[in-house]
């Protein structure tokens, strides 16, 4: 076994998320994001307040996650976009129809909750399994320094109109949408001050 995996079995217990204690976080904007990162960086430093995790990531997971997802509407999923194959003949050509119409309806609903809805632990995601999973061993300031380059990509206007594996087509403003409620869900389980 290789160290890598060794370290991959040195895992602590699994949380429920659903029930994880989380601290309230407001991410209305890039801005915002900015600034928890502002107070999330110096707080886990020797000689800051400090912070734990309540979830079954690190900070520099939750951090990494964060950036793979924004870097993913930049500049598009492995996986792409779930669509139906094209049937030949009368019933089969019916069938692919019902069946793109379902897909269609249900990356609608999908969209529809991610954008308009608080996000809770175990909710729907935008990508396909690993896709979006962060690296096992995750620092803080890795994970910081590539979301804030991210961001940065996002404000100098870089296209973010990349279609979903799971939710479809998304415009810019419905990642935007999307990225802060993201944001605020997953930087809610970094909390700040001492353990208890």
């Amino acid at each position: 076994m290789s160290g890598a995996e060794a370290l991959k079995n040195l895992r602590a217990p699994w949380i429920d998320t659903r029930r994880a204690e989380r601290r309230v976080v407001r991410v209305e904007s890039l801005d915002d994001l900015v600034a928890e990162l502002d107070r999330i960086e110096p707080a886990g430093a020797p000689e800051g307040e400090g912070l734990r995790v309540t979830g079954n990531w690190s900070v520099g997971q939750i951090l990494e996650h964060l950036a793979i997802t924004m870097e993913r509407s930049m500049d598009g999923f492995a996986s792409g976009p779930e669509s139906a194959a094209a049937m030949p003949g009368g019933i089969a050509n019916l069938a692919a129809k019902a069946q793109r119409k379902r897909a269609l309806d249900r990356e609608h609903r999908l969209r529809s909750r991610l954008l308009t809805h608080a996000m809770t632990p175990g909710g729907p995601s935008v990508g396909l399994g690993e896709e979006l999973a962060p690296p096992a061993q995750a620092w803080t300031p890795h994970g910081a320094a590539r979301l804030r380059a991210a961001v940065r990509r996002i404000r100098e206007g870089h296209a973010m109109e990349r279609a979903s594996p799971t939710a479809g087509a998304m415009t810019r403003g419905e990642w935007m949408a999307f990225h802060v409620r993201h944001a605020a869900l997953h930087l809610s389980f970094i909390v700040l001050g001492q353990w208890r």
